[in-house]
């Protein structure tokens, strides 16, 4: 389980700590918000699972001092969080203000951040699973 967890974590890590030129930061989030969504319904020895190869990861950047090294602890530290693991009061800011949703009408401007989706996602209630 821990290889699938380091996988899945790692992915979105690609997916976050990118750039704009290396992924599309609309996509990015769509995918993002897919595996969250995917995760509502994991066990909790899954969830788990991910939690804590997200902690040993964030242990072992803990002593670096380098800013890209920080950045990855930060997700670390914060994915449980993000991506709906685990509930706190805290709010998750990052430096990326990635679109969601576009709407095609000419009218429309607002954006979904990424910002907006995780706060939407965290007060949803929970989807029942069958």
């Amino acid at each position: 389980m821990k290889s699938l967890a380091q996988a899945l974590v790692e992915a979105v890590a690609f997916l976050e700590l990118s750039s704009d030129q290396v992924v599309d930061p609309d996509l990015a989030v769509q995918a993002m918000e897919s595996i969250s969504h995917s995760l509502q319904s994991a066990s909790e020895r899954e969830r788990q699972a991910v939690l804590d190869y997200c902690h040993s990861q964030a242990e072992k950047l803990a002593a670096t001092w380098d800013s890209a090294d920080q950045k990855r602890r930060a997700f670390y530290q914060q994915f449980g969080e993000a991506m709906g693991l685990t509930r706190t009061s805290k709010s998750r800011t990052g430096s990326r203000q990635a679109a969601l949703h576009v709407m095609n009408r000419p009218d429309y401007t607002r954006v979904e951040t990424r910002e907006d989706f995780l706060h939407r996602l965290r007060n949803s209630p929970p989807t029942e699973t069958s």
